[in-house]
């Protein structure tokens, strides 16, 4: 497989910057120069599951997945969870109590 350093640059067709990844810094930048920048994470078969866009839209789940949010504190433990297929949101405190 290739190995990269630095950054890599992707342009259009008319050398236009819409994807950066750099290795230094770690960062992925997608979009500008007239395009909005779209992250698409599918599950096994394909089915996407998770979509981050220009315009700060995240989406979780869709079709045959229902989506899940989980925000965990610093030690790990629970916090806040959003279930879109069921329509819940626990919020819980230090102890753990909803």
């Amino acid at each position: 497989m290739p190995s990269f350093q630095g950054q890599v640059d992707i342009t259009t067709s008319t050398n236009q910057l819409t994807i950066q990844l750099d290795g230094e810094k770690g960062d992925i930048r997608l979009g500008g120069n007239g395009q909005e920048g779209t992250v698409l994470i599918t599950d096994v078969n394909g089915v996407q599951a998770i979509q981050l866009n220009g315009k700060g839209t995240v989406q979780l789940g869709g079709k045959s997945i229902g989506g899940i949010l989980d925000v965990q504190r610093a030690d790990g433990t629970q916090s806040l969870h959003l279930s879109g297929e069921g329509g819940n949101i626990k919020l819980l405190d230090a102890k753990g109590v909803e």
